[in-house]
Order: structure tokens, then sequence, then C-alpha cells
């Protein structure tokens, strides 16, 4: 095929789909996978074709330096990988008067003289003429362009990408590597987010590259440089990064916070962030990315360094952030902090995928003491999800889940473990395992869609506390007292209402049914003077899954107790609406004065 062209596209880069597809026609394309050394991938698909002409990588880069894949190709490892880049064109014949050409996109990839000698070295290595860039790649608005300004020999292929493309595409292609752990000058972390947040342009990628096998730790000796620029931190790039974070984070010799999101749009991730006095990571901007780090333990994920006060928090009102992610490798392990591992004060955001709580592999506590997830005053966030992907374990901690504040509003708890291991079937004990408190209200713990309910059980106190003026809250199609297989692993108590009015317990619907069944003491307790017009309803409460067989709490099934006025068991005439309390150790219903009991 004359002028054959291949079109190599970093699956790291930002919006890679629209330039992809913008690729001019006749040229083919191929995507590099992010978790794959991208120049064996290369490798690969080169050698199984013939008469090639020009190669255009469309990637990450920086001066003497370009990304591919998780691998990042630099002066210092042009030589070890010789073998591989010779074989880039081996397939072809190679001559003076038809010499092969490479197009390298990524930005500054040959500024100044570090880039200069770098590409010269790759264009000798490869027997190809090489054209590169050695200012910003991309859009015009952040100050890029889609000039290749340098090149080693004559240059006969045009770019790749059709020019309309080129034009609307919103990002840039910079990248800034980390080659030491000192605490500052060329290669730190320090630097790299210093020129980060100087360079225009953003969002810039900020990898690592530094030597030596095994966990490489840099401890800052004052507080990092606030992240002002949108960037991607990316301790997955990483050699030898195999889905465990390898770049520690530790705050042991200063004090403050570790990270500090003060720009948006940024991400964290594959990082191991302890020992800081403060937080591990601080949000203080919206739209931020938090993915696949431990933060709060140790490098093996099993033994807690704390961070002072919190693992993540999440404040000035910041909104979008998202906390975890839809896939395994997105999961944090946020373990081991001295008060809370995340807390949300302020804005609307999303918590998905954790493991909080619980050592790296789900099992065993290593406990936030204060408590898991707190949200403090703060409406429409949602923790975890309806599939098992978004669902968080949030287990080991002094309380599990904390939702508090009267402006606490609107937020949703979904699909979660809550007090037992990533099984679901084993006990791994908060104190509580959900509170409802300070006035919160409207919110929702479970829901009816299929799989929103969580499992709440195996904590050592109650399941769900619902106190101190917390109003018109719903508890829906949760297991509280069971585990996820539907056998007993037991709370103290299954739900607590105390001094907290016009809440619902289940619904008159099976879909949203809960089943409160095999704690140690009362299935369903409302105390207090203040604890006025609750509602439980539709529930199976002391029975199995199926409302057949009995798997007893250890006290009354339901009780009304101490002052508490007008309150609801049960329905007004549906059978949906119609608890079925029975097999609990105690009789089925302790009433007090003035309630209401119907259709039990």
């Amino acid at each position: 095929m004359k002028n054959q062209q291949i079109v190599f596209v970093d699956s790291a880069v930002k919006d890679w789909q629209s330039l992809a597809v913008g690729v001019k026609a006749g040229m083919e394309v191929i995507l590099v996978d992010r978790t794959r050394d991208g120049i064996e991938q290369i490798a690969e698909a080169l050698q199984s074709r013939q008469g090639i002409e020009s190669v255009h990588i469309i990637s990450h880069g920086e001066s003497g330096s370009l990304q591919l894949g998780p691998t990042i190709l630099n002066s210092d490892n042009l030589e070890t990988y010789s073998d591989c880049l010779k074989q880039w064109f081996s397939s072809s014949v190679n001559s003076i008067k038809n010499r092969f050409e490479i197009l390298l996109y990524g930005c500054n990839v040959a500024a100044g003289e570090k880039g200069a000698a770098f590409v010269q070295k790759l264009s000798k290595l490869t027997k190809a003429n090489i054209a590169a860039s050695s200012d910003i790649t991309g859009s015009a608005q952040k100050g890029g362009n889609w000039v290749l300004e340098y090149a080693t020999g004559a240059i006969k292929t045009g770019l790749a990408i059709e020019p309309e493309v080129m034009a609307n595409y919103a990002h840039t292609l910079a990248t800034f590597t980390v080659t030491n752990i000192n605490d500052a000058g060329p290669g730190s972390l320090r630097d790299a987010i210093t020129q980060a947040n100087a360079t225009a342009a953003p969002p810039h990628n900020i990898n690592f590259a530094i030597p030596g096998a095994g966990v490489q730790t840099i401890a800052p000796l004052t507080v990092l440089p606030p992240i002002t620029a949108p960037v991607i931190i990316n301790g997955t790039s990483q050699t030898g990064f195999a889905g465990i974070p390898l770049i520690q984070l530790s705050g042991n010799n200063t004090v403050g916070n570790g990270l500090i999101l003060a720009a948006g749009s940024s991400t964290v991730r594959g990082l191991i962030i302890n020992g800081f006095t403060t937080a591990g990571i601080s949000v203080q901007s919206n739209g931020n990315t938090v993915s696949g780090n431990y933060i709060g333990l140790d490098a093996t994920g099993t033994l807690p360094r704390p961070n002072g006060v919190f693992g993540v928090v999440i404040q000035s009102g910041a909104t979008g952030n998202i906390i975890g992610g839809p896939n395994p490798g997105d999961r944090n392990v946020i373990s081991g902090n001295t008060n809370f591992g995340v807390i949300i004060a302020g804005g609307s955001n999303s918590v998905l995928g954790n493991f909080i709580g619980t050592n790296a592999a789900g099992t065993a506590a290593v406990a936030n003491i204060g408590a898991g997830v707190v949200i403090q005053d703060a409406a429409n966030n949602i923790v975890g999800g309806s599939t098992a992907a978004a669902r968080n374990i949030i287990s080991g901690n002094g309380t599990g889940a904390v939702i508090a504040g009267t402006a606490a509003i609107n937020n949703q708890l979904l699909g979660n473990y809550i007090g037992t291991d990533v099984s679901g079937n084993n006990a791994v004990a908060n104190s509580v395992g959900v509170a409802v408190q300070g006035g919160a209200n409207n919110n929702t713990i479970g829901g009816s869609v299929t799989g929103a309910g969580n499992v709440i059980s195996g904590n050592a106190n109650s399941g769900i506390s619902i106190v101190s003026n917390s109003s018109s809250n719903a508890v829906q199609a949760n297991f509280i007292g069971l585990n996820a297989a539907g056998t007993a692993l037991s709370n103290g108590a299954g739900v607590v209402i105390d001094n907290a009015l016009n809440n619902t317990i289940g619904g008159n619907t099976a879909a949203v049914r809960n089943i409160i069944s095999g704690n140690v003491g009362i299935g369903t307790s409302i105390s207090g003077i203040g604890a006025t017009g609750n509602t439980v309803r539709g529930n199976f409460i002391g029975t199995n899954t199926a409302g057949t067989a009995a798997i007893a709490n250890g006290g009354f099934g339901v009780a009304i107790t101490a002052n508490a006025t007008n309150n609801t068991i049960g329905g007004d005439s549906t059978a949906g609406e119609r608890n079925v309390i029975s097999g609990n150790s105690s009789s089925g219903v302790i009433i007090r004065p003035l309630a209401k009991v119907q259709a039990l």
C-alpha cells in the first residue's frame, strides 16, 4: 500500500476519542493501552505490517520525554529499549533515499538541548527522520498549536489529524516527570507541581520515573504548593506498577496537608498518602477525581499510618468531585486515619467503590477512628450506587457513615456494605453503622432501585441511628442484621430512632422493604419525647428475606417507648404496608400510649 501511515493514539490523552475519529482518511488508527508497555505495543503492531512510510504518535510529552501507555521513554532508558525500537521498522526497507518518518505530537518533546538530544538519539536507533514539537501541542485557546517545530531531516508527511478537529480540540499534550525523591529541585514532585501551575494550557500530567525497584517515598520538608492549575498526578506511571501503588507521599517531616487541590478538574491517582498532620488530600475546588490511592495506610495496605485529622476532606463548598470511581482500579483504600476517612463539608459529590476502614483486601479493620464517611451540612451527595462496582465497603470504623446538620439534605447512601468485609458475609464491625443526626433531613439510606439497598450488619451497637431532631429521612430495602447471603450477622440493635421525627422505615411496596432481623437487641426502637410522626411500614422484622422463617432479633421486633407520640406501625389497608413481625425473642411489639398500630 503506497504511503502507508499508522497513527498511534495513547489512551491517556484527554478526549483521545475525538482525535482518533478525526484522523485523515486512509490512515490506520491504533489505540495504545494505558495499562501495557507502549513501546512494546507499537513494536508488536509494526512487526505485522510492511511498506510503512510514516508513524504518528499522539501522546503526552515533555522535554526529552514521551509517554507511551504507562511507559515514559526518555534519554535515560532509550538504550534499554534499543532492541524494541529497532523492531519498529524491521519489516520495511529503509534506505538513504527513502527514510521512514516518525511524527511526535507530545508537548515540548524536542524543547531545548535535552529535547533535541532525545529526538536525535531516537532517530539514530530507529533510522527514521523524526519531527517533534518543541512547545505546547494542542488547543490554541490554551496556548498550544499543532506545528512540529523540530526535525532531524526532511519530513514529507503531513499531519495526521483533520484541520477542523485540531481547531476544535480543547486540550493539550504536556507532561512533567518526577525522577527523584528530593524535596525540591529538578525532577522533584515540588518542581513538577510548580511547573504545572505555571505552564499555559492545562490540564497537564505529572508522571513518575524514579529509578529503583519497590516503593519510592517522597517526604516533603514543607507543605507542597497548592495545585492551582488542572493536573493529572499519575502514580501508576511509575515503572513496576502492577495495581499496587509504588509512590509514597509521607508527611512525617512537615505540618499541614498532603496535596491541596485548589484548581479543579484535577486527578490524583495511584499514590500512598500518609502521615500528614491535617488531611492526606484537601479538595478545595470542583470536578476533581481521587482514585486508586492508599490514604492513611502503609505501602502494604495493612497497617495504619494515620493522617492526623482526615484522609480526604472536601471543603469550601466544592462540588462535582469523585472519590473512587466505577472501575476496580479506581478504588481508594482510605483507612487508619485519626479522625475521619472522608468528610464532605458542603457541595454535592460522589464516593464510589472504595474500601473505607479496612485493609486493602477488604477483609480486616484498619479503623478511621472517628468515622468512615461524614457528610456535614452538605446536600445531594451520593455514597455508593446500585452496582457492585460502585459499592463502598465502610467497615471497621468508629461510625461507618454519618449524615449530620440541618443543611444535610437529599443525600443518598446506596448499595454499600457497612459493617462487613468485602464479601458482605463476615463482620468487620463499626461501632454504629449509619448515624443520621443534628437535624439532617430528607436523606435516603437505600432505595427502591434494584441493588440500592445497603447491607448494614455486623456493627457493635446499632445498625442505623436516627437522632437529635433529624426528620423525614427514608430507610429503604436494606438488610439490617443479615449478611449479603441473607443469614444472621447481628448488629447490637437494628434501627434506633431517638428524638427524631417523621422518618420512614420501609414503605408501601416490596421494593422498599427492609429486612430487620438477626440483631442482638431490638429490631426497631422509637423513643424520646421528640420522636413523633415516624412510620415503620412494609418490613420483615425477625424473619428471613422471604418472610417465611424466623431469624430472631434478640429483643422486641418493634418497641415504641419513653414518651414517643403519634408514630405508626404498619399501614392503613394495603398488604404492601403490612409489617411481618415474627420470630423475635421477646414479644413482637411493645407500644406505649399515643402510638398507632395498623395492619401488622
